[in-house]
């Protein structure tokens, strides 16, 4: 029997969730959120993507609930914000950021 080899997508640097991280951040910056029809016309994500990405973002406090559940970005949160958390190519990977205090760091509240 002949083993069977699975041959790995190369990994983005620049993408997280295969979506370009500069167009995402432009993205969720210009429409305030993460709104899923905008979302699934500019980078095709299905809804079952759309819901893994926008979870991690709420979990990580970029993104909160707004009018009729909607994704909104949580005020305070910069396009600067943004390139330092997403410094990962799968948003599961995603961590708030870091603040230091003295010799130990914690994370920051947004």
């Amino acid at each position: 029997m002949i083993p069977k080899f699975e041959i790995e997508k190369p990994i983005k640097k620049d993408a997280i969730d295969g979506m370009n991280k500069s167009n995402l951040i432009d993205f969720i910056i210009d429409k305030n959120g993460f709104p899923f029809m905008d979302a699934q016309k500019q980078f095709g994500i299905s809804p079952k993507d759309h819901k893994k990405i926008g979870d991690n973002l709420e979990r990580v406090g970029i993104l909160t609930r707004g009018d009729n559940n909607a994704r909104i970005l949580k005020q305070g949160v910069t396009r600067e914000l943004l390139e330092k958390i997403f410094n990962c190519e799968n948003s599961d990977e995603l961590f708030p950021p870091l603040l230091r205090n003295g010799n130990s760091f914690t994370v920051q509240k947004l």
